[in-house]
C-alpha cells in the first residue's frame, strides 16, 4: 500500500541508470592507488621474479671474453677498375671474413698452439670466434669466448699470427694479378686514347673551328651586329623614299623629262637657236599683220623661220642623242623656249641671217640673261630626285647583301647545337681515356714497388689479454635486469589485480559511476569504538568519524523543506558495507544538532542498531506490526526527548509482508507527526526485496556505499532497482574511507 503523499519528481541527478549501464566494469586503474592498495602481490611478484633471476644467474657457468685487433693496410685491398673510374672496396671487409673464419684457415692457426692447448679442435673454435670490421676502418676485431681465459689469449695469438702470414701470401698474389691485368690492358688503352684524340683534331680540321662553345659565342655576335645593320638600312630606305616622294610632288612631271629639259636649258647653242626662233617667230607674226602671205617679205621670214627650226631639230640630236618634235606656232611648246632678248640675239649672218649659235653658247649657259627661266629650280628637283633613287638603289643591294649574309649566318648557328654535342662527347671520351690511361700507369707503379718491397699488409694492431671479468653471466647486468623485470611484472600485477577487481575503490570513482550527490564521506574505523558506552562518549566526540557524521547531517537539511523531506530510508547494494552503523550515528549527529530523531531498525533479517546501545531485542517494530505492543513501548532512548530507537524484535517469518502492511503506512504517518528525522535501516536492497517494500513509502532513500566493499555491478543493480520502484533517491554515503588512499585528513 502506497502513502497518499505527493513526492516531487526525481531530478537528473537521481535517473542516473542510462549512465550507470554505459560506464565501464573494468576502468582504468590509477597507477597509484593501485600500487597503494596492491603493494604485497606487487612486491611478491618482484621479490619471485628477481630471486629466479639471481638463482639462474648464480647457477650458469663463467664464460670469458678477449679480443685482438688486425689493422689492414689501404694498399693491401685492390680497387676494382670499371670503366675508368676505380672503385675501392676496403669498406666492405664481409668476403674477408668469411675466409678468416673458414675451416682451413682456423686449423693452421691451432696447429700453432702448444701443450696445454695443443689438441684444441676447430670445431670448437668456430662457434666462438667471432670476427667484425671496426666501424668504416680496415681494422678487423677478432673475438674468442671460451671458459679457460689462457685458453683464449693462446687460440687468438695463434689467429693473429696465421691471419698476418695470409695477408702477406694474398698480397703478393693479389700484385702479380694485377700487374699481369695492367699490362695487358694498356696498350689498348693508349690505343683508345690515341683514337679519341684524333677524332677531336679531325671535328677541328673538318669545321675549322677550335671550340664550338667560342665559335657560337661569335656567331651571336654577328648576328646581332647585322641585324642592327639591316635596322639602319631599312630606315634609310624609308627616309629616301619618302623624299623621293615629295621631289617629285615639288616637280609636278616625270623626273627623266625634267631632266632633259632642263639639259636643253643648260646648252648655250640650243638656247641662241630658240631665240632666233622665237624672234622669226614675232617677226613673221608681225610682217603677216601688214603683208599677206604671198608677199616676198612674209616669205623670206617664213623660209628663215623654217632654217633655225631645222638647225634647232639637229641641235637636239646632239645634245640629247634623239630627235624630239619642236612646233614653236602652238600655244604650248614641246620645248622650252626662252623669250626674246638683246642678250640672247647674236650677230645674224650677212648671208642667212641666222644668228651664229657657236657665238651664243657661252652667254646662255644655265640660262643666264634669260628673265623669267625657271631651269634651276627644275634642274635640282631633277637632280635630287635622280640623287635619291640612287641613293635607294645603293641601300636595296646593301640590304639584300646583308639579308643574304645573315641567311648564311643563321645555317651556321643552326649548325652550333650539334657541333657543340659531338664536340662534348668527343672530350668527355678523350678524357675518359686518359684518365683510364693514369689510373692504369700509376696503379702499375704502385704494384711493381708493393711487390718489391715483400712485407706483410697485416699488422696486430693490439694483442690478445688474459681477460678477468667474465661475460656470461653479466652477474651486475643480470641483477639489474631482475630487479627491472621484478618492478614492471610487480606493477603490471597490481595493475591487473586492480583492473579486475571491480569493487568501487574512491570517493571520486563512486561519484562518477553512480551520478549521485554525495551526502558525506565517513572514515574507517575500528568497530570497538563504535559502541556506545558512557565511558566512550568522550572521545568519540573527538573522532573525525564524528565530524564526518555532523557534515552528512547538515547535508540533509539541505535537500528540501521540513514537510518534503522528514523520512529518509537507508539501504545499500551487499551487506557489510556499514550501512547500520551510518544510519546509526547519522541519527545521533542530527539528534546533537536539535532535532528529533526516530531511528528504527528495519533489518528484521539481521538487525544490528540494538547492539549499538547494548540492549536487547525482545520488542521493536515487528512487535509493533503485530500489534503485540505498541512503538511507544518498545523505543529505547538514546539521547533523552531528542534520540529514540526502536529496534527490529524478533525476526517474523514474512519481513516483506510485514513492512509493506497498511499498519507500517499508518506508523511511517505518526512517526512523520511525531519526528522531525525517522530513519529506517533496511536490508540491502539486491536479493532481498525488504527495502523495496518500504522504500516507496519514504520520502527519499539514501544509498550508503562502502568502499572496497560493494561492487560495481552490485550497486548499478541497486540502482536499477530503486528507480524501477520510483523511488526517490537524494543521494548516498560514502563510508569505509581510508585516510591513506583517498586523502582524508584525520584530526586528533
Amino acid at each position: 500500500m502506497q502513502s497518499s503523499k505527493a513526492y516531487p519528481a526525481p531530478g537528473p541527478e537521481l535517473l542516473a541508470s542510462d549512465q550507470l549501464l554505459s560506464a565501464p566494469l573494468y576502468p582504468e586503474p590509477d597507477l597509484w592507488q593501485a600500487l597503494r592498495r596492491r603493494w604485497f602481490p606487487a612486491v611478491v611478484m618482484a621479490g619471485a621474479v628477481f630471486t629466479a633471476v639471481f638463482t639462474y644467474t648464480n647457477a650458469q657457468t663463467p664464460r670469458y671474453q678477449s679480443e685482438t685487433l688486425i689493422l689492414l693496410d689501404r694498399q693491401a685491398t685492390l680497387p676494382v677498375v670499371d670503366a675508368g673510374q676505380p672503385v675501392s672496396v676496403n669498406r666492405d671487409l664481409s668476403t674477408e671474413i668469411q675466409i678468416l673464419r673458414s675451416r682451413p684457415l682456423v686449423e693452421r692457426a691451432m696447429m700453432r698452439l702448444t701443450d696445454p692447448f695443443q689438441n684444441t679442435p676447430a670445431e670448437v673454435v668456430i662457434p666462438n670466434l667471432t670476427i667484425r670490421q671496426v666501424g668504416n676502418a680496415d681494422v678487423l676485431s677478432v673475438a674468442y669466448v671460451d671458459t679457460e681465459p689462457e685458453r683464449i689469449k693462446a687460440v687468438l695469438d695463434a689467429l693473429g699470427s696465421t691471419y698476418v702470414d695470409y695477408s702477406l701470401e694474398s698480397r703478393r698474389s693479389q700484385a702479380s694479378s694485377a700487374i699481369a691485368f695492367i699490362e695487358e690492358q694498356l696498350p689498348e688503352a693508349r690505343a683508345a686514347l690515341e683514337q679519341s684524340t684524333s677524332a677531336i683534331r679531325q671535328f677541328r680540321e673538318t669545321h675549322r673551328i677550335v671550340d664550338p662553345d667560342s665559335f657560337g659565342q661569335s656567331v651571336v655576335e654577328i648576328r646581332q651586329t647585322l641585324a642592327g645593320q639591316i635596322q639602319q638600312s631599312q630606315i634609310a630606305i624609308n627616309q629616301i623614299r619618302q623624299r623621293e616622294q615629295v621631289l617629285l610632288s615639288q616637280l609636278g612631271q616625270d623626273p627623266a623629262t625634267s631632266l632633259e629639259m632642263t639639259t636643253l636649258s643648260q646648252d648655250g647653242g640650243y638656247q641662241t637657236l630658240a631665240a632666233q626662233l622665237q624672234q622669226a617667230e614675232l617677226d613673221l607674226a608681225l610682217e603677216r599683220i601688214r603683208f599677206r602671205e604671198d608677199y616676198p617679205t612674209v616669205q623670206d621670214l617664213q623660209a628663215r623661220r623654217d632654217r633655225i627650226l631645222a638647225l634647232l631639230q639637229q641641235r637636239i640630236e646632239q645634245v640629247l642623242g634623239r630627235a624630239m618634235p619642236v612646233n614653236p606656232s602652238t600655244e604650248q611648246a614641246t620645248l622650252p623656249l626662252p623669250i626674246m632678248s638683246d642678250s640672247l640675239v647674236g650677230e645674224p649672218n650677212s648671208q642667212t641671217g641666222i644668228v651664229n649659235v657657236g657665238s651664243m653658247a657661252n652667254s646662255t649657259a644655265n640660262g643666264a640673261g634669260i628673265p623669267g627661266s625657271n631651269v634651276p629650280l627644275q634642274q635640282t628637283l631633277a637632280q635630287q630626285v635622280m640623287q635619291a633613287r640612287v641613293e635607294l638603289a645603293v641601300h636595296n643591294a646593301q640590304l639584300a647583301s646583308l639579308r643574304q649574309v645573315e641567311d648564311e649566318i643563321a645555317q651556321e648557328f643552326d649548325r652550333i647545337p650539334q657541333l657543340q654535342q659531338v664536340y662534348t662527347e668527343l672530350q668527355r671520351q678523350n678524357a675518359v681515356e686518359s684518365q683510364l690511361v693514369n689510373t692504369f700507369l700509376s696503379r702499375l707503379q704502385e704494384l711493381r714497388i708493393t711487390e718489391a718491397q715483400e712485407i706483410s699488409p697485416w699488422r696486430v694492431l693490439q694483442p690478445a689479454g688474459i681477460p678477468k671479468i667474465p661475460i656470461s653471466p653479466n652477474r651486475q647486468r643480470n641483477l639489474v635486469l631482475g630487479l627491472f623485470a621484478g618492478g614492471l611484472l610487480g606493477v603490471g600485477t597490481a595493475l591487473l589485480l586492480e583492473r579486475m577487481d571491480q569493487r568501487i575503490k574512491g570517493v571520486e570513482e563512486a561519484k562518477a559511476f553512480t551520478s549521485l550527490a554525495m551526502l558525506g564521506a565517513v572514515p574507517k574505523v575500528a568497530l570497538e569504538g563504535l559502541v556506545m558506552g558512557e565511558e566512550q562518549r568522550q572521545n568519540y566526540k573527538q573522532m573525525p568519524f564524528t565530524e564526518a557524521f555532523r557534515s552528512a547531517a547538515l547535508n540533509l537539511g539541505y535537500l528540501g523543506s521540513s514537510e518534503e523531506m522528514r523520512t529518509l530510508c537507508f539501504t545499500s547494494a551487499l551487506s557489510g558495507e556499514g550501512k547500520s552503523t551510518v544510519t546509526f550515528h547519522l541519527a545521533k549527529a542530527l539528534a546533537e544538532l536539535g532535532h528529533k530523531v526516530l531511528l528504527v531498525d528495519a533489518d528484521m533479517r539481521k538487525p544490528t542498531q540494538h547492539k549499538m546501545i547494548q540492549e536487547t531485542n525482545a520488542v521493536g517494530l515487528s512487535t509493533a506490526l503485530v500489534g503485540e505492543t505498541t512503538w511507544q513501548n518498545a523505543l529505547h532512548s538514546v539521547i533523552t526527548d531528542r534520540f529514540h530507537l526502536l529496534s527490529s524484535g524478533p525476526m517474523p517469518p514474512n519481513p516483506v509482508a510485514l513492512l509493506g502492511s497498511p499498519t507500517m503506512t499508518r506508523l511511517l504517518r505518526e512517526w512523520r507527526q511525531a519526528y522531525r528525522y525517522v530513519l529506517l535501516d533496511t536490508p540491502p536492497i539486491v536479493g532481498i526485496a525488504d527495502a523495496q517494500s518500504v522504500a516507496n513509502q519514504m520520502d527519499g532513500v539514501v544509498l550508503v556505499l562502502g568502499l572496497e566493499r560493494a561492487s560495481r555491478p552490485s550497486v548499478a543493480r541497486a540502482l536499477e532497482l530503486l528507480r524501477s520502484g520510483q523511488d526517490r533517491l537524494v543521494g548516498m554515503i560514502i563510508n569505509l574511507l581510508d585516510a591513506r588512499h583517498d586523502g582524508y585528513a584525520l584530526v586528533d
